[in-house]
This record gives structure tokens, sequence and C-alpha cells, in this order.
């Protein structure tokens, strides 16, 4: 069976949360290294609807890469953002229910140098995320969401924060006590 690849310029539909729409752009192809199977550097537009659509839907637009605001913890209770381009490094395997609706040229969606430097969203260089997930353009709906149904997105993130907190001093507890029950062990 051939591998299916991902090429520069596909239009990929994106569904990553239900209701919610948008497409991604896949920006650079580097074929199989020794280290790496094929990759590619795909961009997540600021297009989301909520209603499925055709390219035929879209094509008029001016496309972009999405800039966002990730949330990132800082410290135990204390959160902070950090300002990253939505551009990351993708295997270029094309899953079967991936849906490609169009081409571009993009270069003219994003016009910078693109390396395979592994990085944090910032400076040039993108995160390595691996296969291509079904959530892809996730952070589009959260920008999305952060403007148009802000009561709601805080809510969950606020749940979401709280979940973590709770699961981080689990951990710490269940750690702390395998350490009293091997310093027990020991002393006897």
């Amino acid at each position: 069976m051939k591998l299916s690849l991902l090429n520069i310029g596909d239009v990929i539909k994106t569904n990553p949360r239900e209701g919610f729409w948008g497409c991604a752009i896949v920006l650079s192809f580097r074929k199989k290294t020794n280290e790496f199977h094929p990759q590619c550097h795909i961009g997540i537009t600021p297009l989301m609807v909520r209603h499925d659509f055709t390219w035929e839907d879209i094509a008029q637009n001016v496309f972009s890469i999405l800039d966002f605001e990730r949330g990132i913890r800082v410290a135990p209770n204390e959160y902070a953002t950090r300002k990253e381009t939505c551009i990351g490094i993708y295997s270029a395997k094309r899953p079967a229910e991936l849906s490609i609706i169009g081409k571009i040229d993009p270069s003219l969606v994003y016009p910078h140098v693109l390396t395979f430097e592994i990085g944090d969203g910032t400076e040039g260089e993108f995160p390595l995320y691996g296969k291509i997930p079904p959530t892809l353009g996730m952070e589009a709906v959260n920008s999305w969401r952060k403007i148009h149904d802000t009561e709601n997105w805080l809510a969950e993130n606020a749940k979401a924060s709280l979940d973590f907190e709770k699961l981080q001093e689990r951990l710490k507890n269940e750690e702390r006590e395998k350490r009293s029950a091997r310093r027990v062990k020991y002393d006897t």
C-alpha cells in the first residue's frame, strides 16, 4: 500500500470540536531523513465557522496564520499566557479521515522561512507534534470562544485549571506516601 502524503499548499478542513469547523494549511514539506519520517509544517488559520463548509464557501478569503495566547502554568495555582504563532511540525502522512478541500500558495499565507528546528511557537521555531490529531485546529476554536463565548470559555478554563491542580496535589501526596513507606521499610 502506497503511503499518502500531504503536499505543500493543501488546505485541510478541520473539525476539532463538535459544532466548529476551520482550516489549516500545509506550509512546507520535508522528505524522510535518517531521524524522521516525512514531515511538514501545518499552520492553523483563524477561520472558524459553526457549520460545515466547502472550498467554494471560503476560497475568496484572505488566509493568515493564527497568532494566539497559549495558557501556561508558571507555578502551582499560577497561570500566564504566551503569544504563539499557530504552526506545528507534523508527520506528512495523510490520515484517511483528513479532508483536503483546496490548494493555495502557502507563501501568500506565511511568507517567512520555515526550518525544522524544534521550538515553542515563538522566534520562528515550532513544536514537533507527530501524527495529525483529530483535534487539529483547537487553538482556533479556543480563540473564537474567548471572544464569542467568553463566559463559558472562562468557566471551562477555570474548571480545567482546578482539576489539574487537584491532580498535581494528589500525585504529590501519593509520591510523599511512597517515600514515607520506603523510609519505614529501610528503618526496620
